[in-house]
């Protein structure tokens, strides 16, 4: 593959002769640079046609095999399967949770006159796109709180009733947190449920609509059902998303709380991409060139992302170092608390040169930074 200069890589068949460029002089690579509109062929100036960087790998042109590509196809595929698999086996433990966290929640929180006090399952888990590490996201809704109560107290009220649960192994109330939850570590293998995972990682919300962070627990809820419409339409965006949770959560870039990107965002920055990107031959093509848009392409001093695509603004620099529009809250900005950005963007560069470098082909997904 050769990058051509008009933000594509070229792909080429085994065999064909290639100018490879030595990666290992310091020169080779030249950092990127702030847009330059007097000077159309600086590298970061903006195309207005496309949105984004005209010159992408400008000093490090890319040169993948065919054959290449073909093996990380495959290697993709075969993880995807993988963890579908997974998700398909622990949404039954899940399921079998959320039941025994809705029936204490019934016991000792006030219900909605005329309603029943449901829990439910939001997040990757709800949407088939959890990993090994994610934790299990339950809101419990249709509660208010009793007299003279807060939201606050009914958290430590359901925390000091689950405590008395067997299988409950650790519990802590997070108040501090922009939604106030509870945190549990469960042990499955008292649950009568038949799964080779020994804990699970819980998170729960409350659902009070006299809260002001209800908004936000009703949004999550609201984006399960619009990334879930979303996967219908795009095979290629359930793959991608689990490849770079993977890898945010290898290099424990992953955590919001800690500046890192939360899965809500990461997941818009790829429906962005997908947005964007023309037509490719396979996922290993996609994978590639995802990493190539926001280590090389994305000018986050330029660019929003807005209702899950990339538009180019004017406004001058942006008010932090990457703007996403919340799909639910206009005007708010998802990202304004990722203070990792440029070190998750460097990220992004690096794995794409691992793999559009001219190194050796051993392959695939285990050239991933320590492997993802």
């Amino acid at each position: 593959a050769e990058y051509m200069g008009k933000g594509e890589i070229h792909y080429r068949k085994k065999g064909e002769n290639q100018s490879i460029p030595d990666l290992s002089k310091p020169d080779a690579l030249i950092p990127y640079e702030a847009p330059d509109s007097d000077n159309p062929e600086s590298e970061g100036f903006i195309d207005p046609q496309y949105g984004y960087p005209s010159a992408m790998l400008l000093h490090a042109p890319s040169f993948i095999d065919s054959s290449f590509v073909d093996a990380l196809n495959l290697e993709i595929i075969n993880m995807t399967k993988k963890l579908i698999e997974y998700n398909n086996n622990i949404f039954p433990l899940c399921e079998k949770i959320k039941q025994v966290i809705q029936d204490e929640a019934g016991k000792v929180l006030e219900r909605k006159e005329g309603k029943k006090i449901m829990a439910s399952i939001y997040g990757s888990m709800a949407t088939g796109l959890a990993i090994e590490s994610s934790d299990v996201d339950i809101v419990i809704q249709n509660i208010q709180c009793q007299k003279g109560t807060t939201y606050a107290d009914s958290i430590y009220l359901l925390s000091n009733s689950l405590e008395k649960l067997p299988f409950i192994k650790e519990h802590k109330v997070i108040p501090s947190a922009e939604v106030p939850l509870i945190k549990l570590l469960v042990e499955t293998n008292s649950l009568g449920v038949k799964t080779n995972k020994k804990e699970m990682k819980i998170d729960i919300t409350l659902d009070d609509s006299t809260e002001e962070h209800v908004s936000k627990v009703s949004n999550g809820l609201k984006f399960t059902v619009w990334l879930s419409q979303k996967l219908k339409f795009n095979p290629h965006m359930k793959p991608l998303i689990f490849l770079l949770k993977k890898l945010l959560h290898h290099h424990k870039l992953n955590v919001l709380y800690f500046g890192g990107m939360s899965s809500y965002i990461l997941t818009l920055m790829v429906s962005a991409f997908l947005c964007s990107c023309p037509l490719l031959p396979t996922i290993g093509h996609y994978f590639i060139e995802v990493l190539n848009y926001y280590g090389y392409q994305f000018n986050s001093d330029a660019m929003q992302i807005i209702g899950g695509e990339a538009i180019l603004v004017h406004e001058g620099l942006q008010p932090s170092p990457l703007v996403i529009i919340d799909l639910f809250s206009p005007g708010v900005n998802a990202a304004a608390k990722v203070t990792q950005y440029h070190e998750i963007r460097e990220l992004f560069k690096y794995t794409c040169l691992l793999y559009t470098s001219p190194s050796p082909r051993d392959a695939t997904l285990s050239r991933m930074p320590s492997s993802a």
